[in-house]
């Protein structure tokens, strides 16, 4: 993982705009938004997840949800931007779409995507980021790109993670 490695690009528009720090990653499992309809407090984080587990396996099938990816720059002021490689959901504009390639500051090497630390979406009484109960109560968290997850693997967690806090 590319834990504190700072990275340095400019926009394609405007070279002169340079921007460096420590790029993240940060994902969001589809579906994960349906928790926007809820005030916080007027529903347990396990409701939440039955109704998101309900809506999953109808709107998926085959049991596979998909993980949408974002980039980040740390502690400045940075537009979330889709994480290049994932043609396939949006078939648009990313990150590379508007900056240049990143390369370490220290090295000059250009940056390695798969190698991004994955930022945790926050869940709790000041923050409820998009999908951040699924990885509270299961405990799971994506690798970087990694398109899909089993519902049923997140079900599997979360009940093993209830069992053990019960221990």
């Amino acid at each position: 993982m590319e834990k504190n490695k700072i990275h340095t690009f400019y926009h394609v528009l405007n070279p002169d705009y340079i921007l460096t720090g420590q790029l993240v990653a940060k994902y969001e499992v589809n579906l994960s938004s349906l928790h926007c309809d809820y005030y916080p407090g007027d529903i347990s984080d396990e409701e939440l997840f039955e109704l998101w587990v309900e809506s999953a396996r109808k709107n998926y099938p085959s049991g596979q949800i998909e993980i949408f990816w974002m980039v980040q720059l740390i502690g400045m002021n940075f537009k979330t931007e889709t994480m290049p490689f994932q043609e396939h959901f949006l078939g648009g504009d990313n990150f590379l779409s508007f900056f240049s390639y990143p390369t370490d500051v220290e090295t000059g090497e250009p940056i390695n995507w798969l190698t991004l630390p994955v930022q945790s979406p926050r869940w709790d009484s000041e923050y409820q980021d998009k999908g951040g109960f699924i990885e509270v109560l299961t405990g799971w968290k994506p690798g970087v790109l990694q398109p899909t997850v089993s519902i049923e693997a997140l079900i599997q967690a979360a009940r093993a993670k209830k069992h053990q806090n019960k221990c």
